[in-house]
């Protein structure tokens, strides 16, 4: 059996590195990167942390005299030192200047001093925004006065803050969608639009019928795309959806649609819209008007409810005898009144 002095000697003193970076964050966000390894025993010489092949974050445990950390000037990174260690480094308000490839690199102790690299991508996005700033209000207590700190951003604030409050942005910037018509009647085409608010990168969008999703490749619904530019540093999409009413598609008098724009798992909003059913009404015999939205139907100058409800030779019968019928109906009148 090996001693533990010649098992030390045997092993590299490193394996089994992985790197743990998200691969899309939003901007203005806190976001921990992750390094993980077996130094088989032996002691950590060193961890460094780099973006895009310049250091900014370096962990050497042994240091004298401390800290065990140094912090290096890249542009845009912000560390958190307190919660960055020999394995985890924190950076604080992302901005989307800091996409690109971050590297682990992991130095092991003597006698093997050995060192392994691994690196990942990381995406950061500027998702549409409800509100313009987010507060944090800190109250305490100080030689007897009472001290409001207001902080920027709620989840750096210091412990226990009083309250969040965010602060309304006009105009808002959730997904709207916009209909040719409020009402619509079975085998009508029904077309509408979703459009974004201004993220980077384009997010992506999906519709839903009754809470049923509509696939992008179904013959039934013709779906269309347009990204817009915004000063060449934003971008939103408009979505088009065209498709024929059907009965079914109508539940209690109503077709509900749902509009969805997501960014990978970083942003999600929904707007939903209710678009009546537009069905014929029967006039009353004093020739009152339907309401307003409901089509007519007209044979001979006269309004026909059955027009278009029920099938050709139906209809043609029963338009027939409503026609009969009115006309009856005015020659009774009429000699009622001589």
């Amino acid at each position: 059996m090996q001693s533990a002095k010649a098992k030390q000697q045997c092993a590299t003193g490193l394996k089994d590195l992985t790197i743990n970076v998200p691969k899309m964050v939003r901007s203005g966000e806190s976001v921990t990167l992750s390094c993980h390894y077996d130094l088989e025993g032996l002691a950590l010489y060193t961890i460094q942390w780099f973006f895009n092949d310049r250091e900014f974050y370096r962990f050497i445990p042994d240091r004298k005299p401390p800290p065990p950390y140094s912090i290096f000037d890249v542009d845009g990174i912000q560390v958190n030192v307190s919660k960055s260690n020999s394995h985890d480094v924190t950076l604080v308000n992302v901005a989307r200047e800091l996409t690109g490839t971050y590297k682990c690199e992991v130095s092991a102790g003597s006698p093997s001093y050995h060192t392994g690299i691994q690196r990942a991508k990381m995406e950061v996005v500027a998702v549409p925004r409800d509100t313009l700033e987010t507060l944090a209000l800190v109250v305490s207590t100080k030689h007897d006065r009472v001290v409001v700190q207001v902080f920027p951003v709620c989840s750096m604030t210091p412990p226990a803050p009083l309250a969040c409050r965010q602060v309304s942005n006009a105009p808002k910037t959730d997904p709207t969608i916009r209909t040719e018509k409020e009402r619509i009647a079975v085998g009508e085409m029904l077309r509408a639009n979703c459009t974004s608010g201004k993220s980077r990168p384009a997010p992506d969008v999906t519709w839903k019928l009754n809470s049923d999703a509509i696939p992008k490749d179904n013959g039934l619904y013709k779906i269309r795309h347009f990204q817009t530019s915004h000063d060449n540093v934003t971008q939103s999409i408009t979505s088009l959806i065209e498709f024929r009413v059907i009965n079914s598609m109508f539940r209690k008098g109503y077709l509900h649609l749902r509009c969805t724009v997501f960014i990978s798992d970083v942003y999600r909003k929904s707007t939903d819209m209710n678009i009546s059913e537009d069905t014929p009404r029967i006039a009353s015999i004093t020739g009152e008007s339907p309401p307003f939205g409901h089509q007519k139907s007209v044979v001979a100058g006269k309004f026909n409810p059955y027009r278009s409800t029920l099938s050709s030779p139906q209809r043609e019968e029963c338009e027939l005898e409503a026609s009969n019928s009115m006309e009856l109906h005015a020659n009774m009148i009429q000699m009622r009144v001589y």
